[in-house]
């Protein structure tokens, strides 16, 4: 096995694990409708209500949304209101079949199934997309594969729109191990997030700096309050290398810096 299958593999892994962790929590009491209902809140009343204002106030008519994982209605629908098209992917049936439902009379919106993950490293390209409380769930190292997916179907001179957990977050558990991470017991107890997982706003331009993205791409980074102890950074990223021709992809279809060459077309994803 190469190193890259290898990394795409071990991400994968976790991935498998955080999913698995979801889906018990769903069979705890209250969860489910606990879930449906945050799914239906008007936008200025959720936790991460900052991150989905910002966004809205930035959406063009014509602009082609990309959320992932999707599980706000309002965002979806205030894209479209917009003007703008939506696609919303999740990897949990449950959840996608409840955004279908509540957005079936909005035809500029699409759910569909898919994991962040897996996404296809190839030009399938979004104006906007957004990663809304998912990254700090993965060390950094899957963190990194997981925005240069996010970049390769983001059109250059788009923007993906991220939360990241800050390091002046109380909730921080100084003890929490990836082997804790794996336990579900322990992680119905904890919100899964990773020490390694916290920024402050100058770490999180090192951190996408390391990646190949120039500071200045790293265009906006707001502190907001999720919840009362805990604190997490929104993040707005140009992405795109800036040439005389126009804006040319961040990363190559592999994943890594951009080299000369066409990829492969668009791919098929399942609605």
């Amino acid at each position: 096995m190469t190193a890259e299958k290898k990394e795409d593999s071990d991400l994968q892994e976790v991935a498998r694990i955080i999913r698995e962790s979801y889906a018990e929590l769903k069979n705890l009491p209250g969860k489910t409708d606990a879930y449906e209902e945050r799914a239906l809140r008007p936008i200025d009343e959720q936790e991460d209500t900052t991150s989905y204002q910002k966004v809205l106030e930035e959406i063009q008519p014509r602009d082609h949304v990309l959320d992932i994982p999707t599980g706000r209605v309002p965002f979806l629908v205030g894209v479209a209101e917009k003007g703008g098209s939506a696609v919303g992917i999740d990897i949990l049936p449950e959840r996608i079949a409840f955004m279908k439902k509540h957005t079936a009379g909005v035809p500029e919106i699409r759910i569909a199934h898919g994991d962040v993950t897996q996404l296809p490293l190839v030009k399938w390209r979004f104006d906007k997309t957004t990663c809304i409380e998912l990254l700090p769930h993965f060390t950094r190292d899957h963190m990194k594969q997981i925005i240069e997916r996010l970049s390769n179907v983001t059109k250059p001179g788009g923007y993906l729109y991220l939360t990241m957990l800050s390091k002046d977050s109380e909730s921080l558990n100084e003890e929490m191990t990836e082997e804790q991470l794996r336990d579900p017991e322990f992680s119905r107890q904890s919100s899964y997030y990773l020490k390694d997982s916290a920024f402050t706003p100058e770490g999180v331009k090192d951190f996408f700096e390391e990646m190949g993205f120039g500071r200045h791409q790293v265009e906006e980074i707001v502190r907001f309050k999720y919840r009362p102890n805990e604190e997490h950074l929104f993040v707005k990223i140009k992405v795109g290398r800036e040439t005389k021709h126009g804006f040319a992809p961040q990363f190559d279809y592999t994943g890594k810096r951009k080299i000369p060459g066409r990829a492969p077309g668009e791919p098929h994803i399942k609605g």
